[in-house]
């Protein structure tokens, strides 16, 4: 009898061993940097958001709860993914444009074309201009014009400008700010007023920095607040399913 239950207990404990390091667990988490371009007629959010997947066993999972614990660091993403969405704001609609596995930098003008350095998963990359509904990549006598505009100060450095060939631009995030030691730090929605056809409209804007909760809400005259784009980048626990859905098959 003793013998059997020894056995019993032994087979329990592979079992759980096992389960503990064959067993996986799937993990999401989001971070984003945006940006607002608008001129007299229309403005456009230029929105890059990257996302980092972890995969880990029972035990490796506990393993990494400890190495957060304790002054070790955690451990580096498995996979990654970009997508990147074009929201054009009018005083009447929002259109959304979506482009998977592909990423950003902020957005400039020349004459009336706004070019982005835009960069896919699989690594081509290169200048690309926006066409209204997607993106193109740019003539070689168009990286002339932007490389020149740059250089000339035509594009001013930094993260925004005001009337750059009737354009302006704003990052799309608010200001960080330390309250108190006690408080820590906080990041206030930045609000930009522009007028569009001759009609206000103000963005408030919070790039989730310190809450990991980005969004961008857009007030109308005499209209209710609406938000109109929405990223939560906490960290998710996701089913296999959901995390080859983003990442590929693993």
């Amino acid at each position: 009898m003793i013998r059997g239950k020894k056995i019993l207990l032994i087979v329990a404990l592979v079992t759980a061993l096992l389960a503990l390091t064959t067993l996986k667990m799937y993990f999401v988490q989001g971070s984003t940097g945006g940006t607002l371009i608008w001129n007299a007629n229309r403005a456009y959010l230029f929105i890059p958001v990257f996302q980092e997947g972890y995969r880990f066993s029972c035990f490796g999972y506990l393993v990494e709860f400890v190495r957060e614990i304790f002054p070790f660091g955690a451990s580096g993403a498995d996979d990654k993914h970009s997508y990147s969405e074009v929201l054009q704001v009018t005083p009447d609609a929002v259109q959304r444009h979506s482009f998977d596995n592909m990423k950003f930098d902020s957005p400039n003008v020349v004459g009336q074309t706004i070019y982005v350095g835009g960069y896919q998963d699989d690594g081509k990359g290169g200048l690309m201009k926006w066409s209204e509904t997607h993106f193109e990549w740019a003539s070689p006598e168009e990286e002339l014009a932007v490389r020149t505009a740059r250089t000339s100060g035509k594009i001013p450095a930094g993260p925004k400008f005001d009337d750059v060939d009737g354009w302006s631009k704003r990052a799309a995030a608010g200001e960080v700010t330390s309250e108190t030691p006690t408080t820590g730090f906080a990041e206030k929605d930045a609000k930009v007023s522009v007028t569009l056809d001759g009609k206000p409209l103000t963005f408030v804007m919070n790039s989730g920095y310190i809450s990991h909760e980005a969004y961008i809400d857009l007030s109308r005259p005499g209209q209710p607040n609406e938000r109109i784009w929405y990223l939560d980048g906490r960290t998710h626990r996701i089913s296999r399913a959901e995390y080859e859905h983003i990442f590929g098959s693993r």
